[in-house]
């Protein structure tokens, strides 16, 4: 058996339950949007997506974000960080290891990642699916 440090253990329950901690994102957009959800009390969803020649992209931006039921629903539950593929500047692409465009991350308040979507889904699909994940 094995015993976990008494300072590990103290510095866990001293420290500030709204810090966000160092096993999360280190891209500092990311973090952030992270600590403006937590502070909303909602979930992060990263989307990860290209402009122009992406069709599955172009449909969740004019289909799904756009819904007007994804927007109340959102506005109650989830922020949604758009994260262009494109720009080279921003390498949390790289962080979370995105190999395609249209993927969806959603994060846990702490920065852990909870689930990965890959693909179309409209607003109450996509909806269902994070709600679903959160309870469980």
């Amino acid at each position: 058996m094995s015993l976990t440090p008494l300072p590990f253990l103290l510095s866990m329950l001293l420290a500030p339950r709204d810090a966000v901690p160092d096993i999360g994102p280190k891209d500092p957009i990311v973090r952030a949007a992270l600590t403006k959800a937590r502070e909303e009390k909602k979930a992060l969803l990263l989307y990860f997506f290209i402009t122009g020649y992406c069709p599955t992209c172009a449909r969740l931006d004019t289909e799904t974000f756009a819904d007007p039921a994804w927007k109340e629903w959102s506005d109650r539950r989830c922020t949604l960080l758009p994260i262009y593929l494109d720009d080279d500047t921003n390498k949390a692409w790289k962080e979370f290891g995105v190999v395609q465009s249209h993927t969806l991350i959603l994060l846990r308040s702490d920065g852990r990642e909870l689930e990965r979507w890959v693909g179309f889904y409209d607003a109450d699909t996509l909806s269902w699916l994070i709600d679903w994940d959160l309870s469980h």
